[in-house]
């Protein structure tokens, strides 16, 4: 911002025709005024002021840098003047739902750093699994990887595509990352039936496998946590695991080049939804999805 202060104090100069008069009208010592064009001379490596008696004029550079800085000021306001629409007179009571595997983590940050941007919001935040959501007409936006539509009333759109990978406990001794033991324990989610498939790069199944021994936890968390404790191998999306911010610890994969099939995050929204706030948030929720997310 200290470029356009400068900035600033340049435009003052020739809108007001001398030092004091500029000074005066920026409410800042002639002294300051002078030091901050000074810098910005030696960044730009022009000058843009010269001497002139008492005076202090614009140089030929100087009033054509000044053309341009006008602009980036004029624009500058502009979009504080956008941000203040959206953002600063949101306000109202918004129930937004959650599928159990985004209870911690990532959706926790971003929702409460909404709120925090916008006070006169207020969030009620719900655990819903897709029948649920789907009786739950009071609820505004929806968050969850069942990947499919709720009802015929409502927009989705896709966040974001989780890589899966099949991980097992890194304190667990097994010598080769590759080998699974056939006596090993594995713990899958109740919509995971028949064999255990991974794919490669290309698409193509490189592995297959049929549990004998099986824990079925519907929580994705509780899934990681007991895998990362030892009890079992089994196919976790890859950022429980690996996301410094928001993973995992204590979890290592099994395979690392073969994945299982990708999971889908998908946000939905009631399709005759005009309200400001609910839209406001759908569009914060979007910018704040990580790149890795969208990149697999």
């Amino acid at each position: 911002m200290s470029e356009l202060g400068a900035m600033k104090c340049l435009v003052a100069l020739k809108q007001h025709g001398s030092l004091s008069s500029a000074a005066d009208y920026l409410q800042m010592p002639k002294s300051t005024l002078s030091r901050r064009i000074a810098v910005l001379e030696q960044q730009l490596g022009h000058r843009l002021t010269r001497q002139n008696g008492r005076k202090l004029l614009l140089t030929s550079a100087g009033l054509k840098f000044v053309d341009y800085a006008e602009g980036i000021i004029e624009l500058m306001v502009k979009g504080q003047k956008a941000l203040h629409e959206e953002y600063d007179s949101l306000e109202g009571v918004l129930h937004i739902g959650l599928c159990q595997e985004l209870s911690r983590g990532w959706s926790t940050e971003v929702l409460n750093r909404f709120r925090q941007a916008n006070p006169g919001v207020s969030l009620h935040i719900h655990q819903l699994d897709h029948v649920d959501a789907h009786e739950a007409s009071f609820i505004d936006l929806w968050i969850s990887c069942c990947d499919r539509e709720i009802s015929d009333s409502t927009n989705s759109v896709l966040l974001a595509r989780w890589e899966q990978g099949l991980y097992r406990s890194a304190t667990t001794n097994i010598e080769n990352q590759f080998d699974i033991p056939e006596t090993a324990s594995w713990v899958r989610s109740p919509n995971e039936t028949g064999e255990v498939k991974l794919y490669n790069s290309e698409g193509h199944c490189h592995f297959t496998y049929m549990p004998t021994s099986v824990v079925r936890i519907s929580s994705m968390h509780m899934r990681a946590d007991a895998i990362s404790q030892g009890f079992g191998v089994g196919l976790l999306p890859s950022w429980v695991a690996e996301c410094k911010r928001y993973g995992l610890k204590n979890l290592r994969r099994v395979m690392p080049l073969l994945r299982g099939k990708e999971v889908y995050l998908r946000m939905y929204q009631r399709a005759e939804c005009t309200n400001p706030t609910v839209l406001s948030l759908k569009k914060w929720i979007q910018q704040q999805v990580p790149p890795k997310w969208t990149s697999q």
